[in-house]
């Protein structure tokens, strides 16, 4: 009996998560271009996107998934073909963990970023800055 409640939690849990990462959403916005990244040196571009909660529950820690196309980026020069160049920071500079799933040089390029703190009925800015020929990958799946 014990182990069916833990399963049926479990499974709740998961269903919860489901429909929390449905109901957030991100609306990328349009380049920056030669804009001074305040938040990064090194970096040429920057795009903002905006993450909206519409649930009235607050989130802290909590992860995002967005579809990039990153091979319009990659075939105008502006980022590394191996995608080492992205990072992800908040309005406020701070940098958010990242990790890319799959895809780099494609028109779907999957990658999570977690929010520190996202209120409830709240929307937020985040930065996703490329083009730093210099860089390389520090995204790592278990930081987010």
């Amino acid at each position: 009996m014990k182990s069916i409640l833990s399963l049926v939690g479990s499974i709740v849990g998961f269903i919860s998560s489901l429909i929390i990462l449905l109901l957030l959403t991100v609306v990328a916005g349009t380049e920056v271009l030669a804009q001074p990244c305040n938040c990064l040196t090194g970096w040429s571009y920057r795009s903002p996107m905006v993450v909206s909660n519409s649930n009235a529950t607050p989130y802290n820690f909590f992860e995002i998934k967005d579809t990039i196309n990153t091979q319009a980026l990659i075939t105008a020069g502006k980022m590394k073909a191996d995608g080492g160049d992205i990072r992800f920071t908040d309005s406020l500079c701070n940098p958010l963990p990242y990790w890319v799933e799959s895809g780099i040089n494609t028109t779907t390029t999957i990658v999570w970023f977690k929010v520190y703190n996202l209120p409830a009925g709240a929307s937020r800015t985040v930065y996703m800055y490329y083009g730093n020929s210099s860089a390389t990958t520090t995204g790592n799946p278990k930081s987010v």
